[in-house]
């Protein structure tokens, strides 16, 4: 599989940013190996000069070896993990339109609002695995807890998938599951350009501060956002981080279409009289 990232992961290294203003800079180093698979296509050599360019003026000659390079690659992958490797079950119908609908997407920033149990991860996993191998795209996995950063590469374990957790480091991966609470104090790392995908898990957090210097980082990102409870508490609207919502399955529709169990709810009257008991409001 060394032959999948590493490109990218060069071109990662070859650009050069400065954060004090918006054109984009690179260092072109004086030669570039991009090697090539597939048939009919050769190795080739991007020489250039040891001067500042701009981005532009080098995509032209670099960037249809690299997509040539990862996209046969990754393909080959994909086909032997699904002749090798155990087929997942079917999409169920919801999780097919869900999937449907975030393939058409062509806006910035949608939450997809989904019950607990309706399976969320199978649906956002199976779009990774598409926008990696069709688009070519760097997909980032933001998550708040550790087990929710590992759970969803049980489902990409046939992918090159990176983490960033506590000692845990990606390495130029196109797949890369993060801790929020790690990935915001290592920004300085990444080229803001290199994620193009960014996948929100539990994404009723989305608008605390944390999240939304991520945000704010890799700005040209498109970002998918799941949820069960898309209120927040604390009253901030979830509309500061997404601009619609791109669907909505929710425990009603679940237990009519027989895929959640109906609630049997029991009240239960405690003999305490809690008029003495003295409160304050949130704030106050």
């Amino acid at each position: 599989m060394s032959h999948i990232y590493p490109v990218r992961q060069g071109l990662a290294k070859l650009v050069r940013y400065e954060k004090d203003v918006d054109t984009q800079i690179v260092t072109a180093y004086p030669t570039i190996n991009i090697p090539l698979t597939g048939t009919g296509v050769k190795q080739q050599s991007c020489l250039m000069s040891s001067t500042t360019v701009s981005l532009s003026s080098i995509c032209c000659n670099i960037l249809t070896a690299i997509r040539w390079s990862c996209r046969v690659g990754m393909q080959k992958i994909l086909q032997s993990a699904s002749t090798n490797g155990k087929r997942a079950p079917p999409l169920r119908d919801y999780q097919a339109k869900t999937l449907q609908l975030m393939k058409d997407y062509d806006g910035q920033a949608a939450l997809c609002n989904i019950a607990t149990g309706l399976g969320k991860t199978r649906i956002y996993t199976e779009y990774i695995r598409w926008d990696v191998s069709e688009n070519d795209h760097h997909v980032l996995i933001l998550s708040h807890r550790e087990e929710l950063v590992r759970q969803p590469l049980e489902y990409l374990k046939d992918l090159p998938c990176g983490i960033e957790l506590g000692p845990l480091h990606a390495d130029g991966e196109p797949i890369i599951s993060a801790s929020v609470q790690s990935l915001v104090g290592r920004l300085s790392e990444y080229n803001p350009y290199s994620i193009d995908t960014i996948i929100i898990d539990e994404a009723h957090h989305s608008a605390a501060p944390t999240y939304r210097k991520i945000f704010e980082y890799f700005k040209n990102a498109v970002r998918f956002g799941f949820t069960a409870t898309s209120v927040r508490g604390d009253g901030v609207g979830l509309a500061v981080v997404f601009k619609e919502i791109l669907c909505e399955f929710n425990t009603l529709y679940g237990i009519e279409h027989g895929y959640l169990s109906p609630i049997d709810a029991c009240q239960v009257n405690l003999k305490f009289d809690l008029g003495t008991v003295q409160y304050r409001e949130a704030g106050s």
